[in-house]
């Protein structure tokens, strides 16, 4: 286990302390250290050896720590939560696992409703970064993909991407629809969070 906390903890203040991070798959490929083509425990046993540990295939705990059957950056961000860090990396939600995120968010918290085959949505991405980075004390930023992702999509009657609700308290507060310029963006999510969250 000391060894998993090792991992985690590197690699969520690393990508936390870049401000143009962001979960996509040129992050996947950099956590990816054996390059096999996914995270997984060969990974956390390349990562032990730098401090001079060693483990078994038995004592390698499973990486999939939310158990929504993928290993990616949400499951560095709950480690990095769970010692009382904040990375700032915008991760994604799915209908599985936006109710225990977004509604049981402590912190205000920002959603992008977007698609992979959406240019607006793909100009967005460093600037959501940067915001969310910036911004990590505040508010979160989380993102759920339209496409792959209907129920929560539907439930919320996304009709354009990308989309923005931001949420406090388990409660949309308001959201906006299109790309922005990043100061924009800002503002408007700021104006519409409590003066409490600030």
């Amino acid at each position: 286990m000391k060894t998993l906390i090792y991992f985690f903890l590197t690699l969520s203040f690393t990508l936390g302390m870049l401000s143009t991070s962001y979960a996509d798959d040129a992050n996947v490929a950099r956590l990816d250290l054996n390059a096999d083509g996914m995270i997984d425990g060969l990974d956390l046993t390349l990562v032990a050896a730098h401090f001079g540990e060693t483990s078994t295939a038995d004592e390698s705990p499973n990486p999939d720590l939310n158990g929504d059957d993928i290993v990616n950056i949400l499951d560095l961000v709950l480690v990095a939560r769970h010692f009382g860090e904040t990375s700032g990396i915008p991760f994604e939600v799915t209908d599985a696992t936006f109710d225990s995120v977004v509604l049981g968010s402590e912190r205000p918290i920002v959603v992008e409703f977007k698609s992979e085959f959406c240019g607006w949505c793909q100009l967005m991405k460093p600037i959501v970064a940067e915001v969310a980075a910036e911004h990590r004390e505040t508010f979160a930023v989380v993102k759920l993909d339209v496409n792959t992702q209907p129920a929560k999509t539907a439930e919320y009657e996304i009709r354009a991407t990308p989309t923005y609700i931001v949420f406090q308290n388990g409660e949309v507060v308001g959201s906006f629809i299109g790309a922005k310029q990043k100061a924009v963006l800002v503002e408007e999510i700021l104006a519409l969070i409590s003066v409490e969250a600030h």
